[in-house]
């Protein structure tokens, strides 16, 4: 059995040959089962000739974003800055981001 999974809410967009996929996610509290969202975080997924080369969340330790739009936002920019920096041109399949 194959289990195929697909991100929802997900903004996409190409920039020099790499598919970008980012999915901004409310952040809750734990013990409020039907509370507002707290932040937003966003995870990416980075794509070439339809492989994944990249799928990650931005690497800032426990920082959370007021709005959907600004998480969403920033995670394309930085995906934007790995892409041009080449940090996903290593044909090992080994990627250091740095912050």
């Amino acid at each position: 059995m194959i289990w195929r999974l697909t991100m929802l809410d997900v903004i996409e967009t190409s920039w020099k040959g790499h598919t970008i996929k980012v999915r901004p996610i409310a952040v809750r509290q734990l013990g409020a089962r039907k509370s507002s969202p707290d932040s937003y975080i966003a995870i990416v997924q980075i794509q070439r000739d339809g492989l994944t080369v990249s799928d990650w969340h931005l690497p800032r330790f426990s920082q959370r974003w007021a709005s959907k739009d600004g998480a969403a936002g920033e995670a394309l920019d930085y995906a934007v800055q790995a892409i041009n920096d080449g940090a996903l041109d290593d044909p090992s399949g080994a990627m250091i981001l740095a912050a």
